[in-house]
């Protein structure tokens, strides 16, 4: 079973996220430095760089876990530098991954749905889908310490798909993936 496509209406050639002259400036370094960027709905956006050169922070300062210095984000044209993280319909999977140790697999890949209180039936159905997608059927009822990191990184991934967020930014989330679940899991994701 494949996830559902979102049925939202995209407007040709629209912008979803854009960055103006984005500054963020940490104690004694310059980690984002003027940037300008316009990424269209739908488009699959890649940031590339050394290690070190602001690639996390600008994902961050999208995503409102870190405030910017100076300059602008915009979300469908709306001016978001000041809205808190939880009201801009992002979701963000990093490189260092954050399950909950406690739960299970389908409880962490539930937990946004039930903190968003979606009623139990189609948290469970949700559910069902992305363990299908991120191929976890069957190990929905583990705890992340007894899966492979690759495995730990699908979870990771699957609990932000299921909230079908409008952006979605990844910090190397199919980094421990192997060579072929990488590939099938970049053409499930576009």
């Amino acid at each position: 079973m494949i996830l559902e496509r979102h049925q939202r209406k995209t407007r040709e050639n629209a912008v979803c996220v854009e960055l103006r002259n984005v500054v963020k400036r940490f104690p004694g370094v310059t980690a984002v430095d003027r940037v300008s960027i316009k990424i269209k709905e739908g488009e699959i956006f890649s940031l590339l760089g050394p290690s070190g050169c602001g690639k996390t922070t600008l994902l961050r300062l999208i995503a409102g876990l870190e405030t910017l210095d100076e300059g602008n984000i915009l979300i469908e044209g709306k001016v978001v530098n000041n809205i808190p993280p939880y009201k801009r319909d992002c979701s963000i999977v990093f490189q260092q991954l954050a399950l909950f140790p406690h739960l299970t697999v389908a409880e962490n890949i539930a937990f946004g749905l039930e903190r968003r209180k979606v009623p139990k039936g189609e948290i469970k159905r949700k559910t069902q889908q992305v363990l299908a997608l991120m191929k976890l059927t069957g190990m929905e009822n583990r705890r992340p310490n007894q899966l492979s990191g690759g495995q730990q990184q699908r979870v990771a991934l699957a609990r932000s798909l299921v909230l079908r967020p409008k952006i979605l930014l990844l910090d190397e989330p199919l980094a421990s993936l192997d060579r072929k679940l990488r590939k099938e899991m970049q053409v499930e994701l576009r």
